[in-house]
């Protein structure tokens, strides 16, 4: 049976949001500086823990779900995943589903997408705490769902799914599963919260995942070609992995405890690599929580090193009392990216960051391609 909520759109245009690319001009908003500092070129703003949130366009309280993942359908719809664990409590809580947004009606509408039991069970199980989708850019409509790490000898898998529209519902068919190498005995456990698919053939694709990594254990990025007929990893049964750990940056403004390097990462249409970040405090339950997003690199198909890596990130926004957990494709035209969050007890948002403020001065600049 569906689930479906019928949600108000909740315009706060009133937010204030960094950076956009709009026709390939770059928009920065100057900020307040020393008088001896000379003028920026990228953005730069205070860490806001509990604060308004300036720089995100919020269009709507999902109240009811979190989102841990999501990727744009060809029709602009999200297709969502959720961090649904295998247990008796959790047992019919969604896993997938689909968000509808009207921006001229100021409504959307969640349809939760359930698989039947046994569909799941000829794959090893019921997903276990989903954390990152990607679409697979050369197929319609197909994506790859990834979930966390091993439990107790289980899971760790990443699921290879259609889904197909019938009017304006959406139907979803598991097309198989791959079991995630394991760590050597030198690594510590695998704890995913990214993925992007980078393909240059139709039934092969590279997949770079994102360990989250936490305070001062660096995140760390791996990735492996995944043959998507036969379903097996084609470069062993070892993940390559970045030589060098992944720190988010603007962090140390908290001593990086509490920070998950990674929550999320996302490689945009015209190849750009997007990463989130989090901050959690308190008791996890209710934060104060934080995130930032900033450009990494860029993929790089075919080369050694799946993407260009930029160790040093200069297009960078951070955002107070939110934990965004998915990046996406922008639904307005003045934004580069949309997210969704993870807000714990406070359930998840949907939004928009890097976008243009129309008061802001333009400087034609423009923002870096390959």
């Amino acid at each position: 049976m569906d689930l479906r909520y019928t949600l108000r759109l909740g315009f706060v245009l009133s937010a204030t949001l960094l950076l956009s690319a709009c026709g390939g001009k770059l928009f920065q908003i100057p900020y307040n500086t020393e008088p001896e500092e000379p003028e920026p070129t990228a953005i730069k703003v205070g860490l806001e823990l509990g604060g308004a949130n300036k720089f995100f366009k919020k269009w709507l309280d999902v109240e009811q779900i979190d989102i841990s993942g999501m990727a744009r359908l060809e029709n602009g719809d999200f297709f969502l995943i959720h961090d649904s664990k295998d247990t008796n409590e959790e047992h019919f809580r969604p896993r997938l589903g689909v968000l509808s947004i009207d921006p001229i009606l100021r409504v959307s509408t969640y349809r939760e997408l359930r698989l039947r039991d046994r569909d799941w069970e000829k794959l090893g199980g019921l997903s276990n705490d989903l954390e990152a989708v990607c679409r697979l850019p050369l197929v319609r409509n197909e994506f790859l769902l990834l979930e966390s790490s091993y439990y107790q000898g289980r899971y760790g898998r990443i699921f290879h799914i259609r889904l197909k529209q019938h009017g304006k519902t959406w139907k979803a068919k598991l097309l198989g599963s791959v079991a995630l190498p394991k760590p050597r005995h030198d690594e510590s456990p695998y704890n995913f919260e990214g993925m992007a698919c980078i393909q240059g053939a139709r039934n092969n694709v590279e997949v770079v995942l994102g360990d989250r990594g936490e305070g001062k254990l660096r995140s760390r990025l791996f990735w492996n070609t995944l043959d998507l007929k036969k379903h097996r990893f084609l470069r062993g049964d070892r993940f390559k992995v970045l030589e060098y750990g992944i720190r988010a940056p603007v962090w140390e403004t908290l001593g990086e405890k509490n920070v998950r390097h990674i929550s999320d990462l996302y490689i945009d249409k015209l190849g750009r690599m997007w990463i989130a970040s989090s901050y959690e405090g308190g008791d996890g339950d209710f934060g104060p929580f934080a995130s930032v997003v900033y450009m990494a690199g860029y993929a790089s198909p075919g080369h050694i090193l799946p993407v260009d890596w930029n160790p040093d990130p200069v297009f960078q926004v951070k955002i107070g009392g939110i934990k965004i957990e998915a990046l996406g494709d922008p639904i307005s035209p003045d934004c580069l990216l949309s997210v969704g969050t993870d807000d714990e007890g406070f359930g998840g948002q949907f939004g928009e960051v890097f976008c243009k403020d129309p008061d802001v001065k333009v400087y034609n600049e423009t923002l870096p391609t390959n």
